[in-house]
C-alpha cells in the first residue's frame, strides 16, 4: 500500500475519487414508478399477438403452470363488454382463494415488463370452480393474468396467461 505523504497529494487522490463518485450520483436516482414506465412502453409500439404469445400470453388460456383448467368467453371485445373466464382452480387453492387480474406492461421488445392490478377479483367456490367477470376500458391488445401470489418466504405467481383485445365502443 502506498503511503501519501503530503497534504496536497491527499486532496489530489480526495478530488479524484469525488469526481467519479459525483457523476455516478444521478445513476442512484429513484426508479421509476410503474406509472412512468407505462407512459415511456406506451410511445413504443404495442406487442403483437405473436411476441404476447411467445411470453406465455396466448389466445387460448395458457394453463401451463396453473395447475387447473380455464376458459375465456372471447379474445376480442368492444370497451365494458363482460368477458367471462371460467375454469377449475388448481387443487392446491383453497375455497375462498382471492384470485386477482393483472395487465401485462412490457418494458421492452423481449417480453420483460411488470404486471398491474387491473381491479378485478373474484374466488375460488368451494367446488374448486371459479368464475371472473371483467369489463376492460383500455383500449389495445394486452396480456392478462388471473390468480394470486402463494406468499411465504419465496413467494410466487401461480395464474393462467391470455390475452384479450378491446376495441372502441
Amino acid at each position: 500500500m502506498t503511503r501519501i505523504r503530503t497534504r496536497a497529494a491527499a486532496l489530489a487522490v480526495a478530488a479524484a475519487i469525488a469526481v467519479p463518485v459525483a457523476l455516478a450520483a444521478p445513476a442512484l436516482a429513484a426508479p421509476a414508478t410503474p406509472q412512468q414506465t407505462s407512459t415511456a412502453v406506451a410511445a413504443a409500439a404495442q406487442p403483437t399477438s405473436a411476441q404476447l404469445a411467445s411470453w406465455g400470453f396466448t389466445k387460448k388460456p395458457n394453463v401451463t403452470a396453473w395447475g387447473g383448467t380455464a376458459k375465456i368467453s372471447t379474445n376480442s371485445a368492444k370497451q365494458y363488454q363482460d368477458v367471462l373466464l371460467t375454469g377449475t382452480a388448481p387443487s392446491f387453492a383453497k375455497p375462498g382463494q382471492v384470485l386477482t387480474l393483472k395487465r401485462f406492461v412490457p418494458t421492452d421488445n423481449k417480453g420483460s415488463g411488470y404486471m398491474v392490478s387491473v381491479g378485478a377479483q373474484t374466488k375460488v367456490n368451494k367446488d374448486g370452480s371459479y368464475t371472473l367477470h371483467m369489463q376492460l376500458g383500455r383500449t389495445g391488445l394486452y396480456g392478462y393474468t388471473v390468480g394470486y401470489s402463494t406468499g411465504g418466504s419465496s413467494p410466487e405467481w401461480v395464474g393462467v396467461e391470455f390475452q384479450l383485445r378491446t376495441t372502441s365502443v
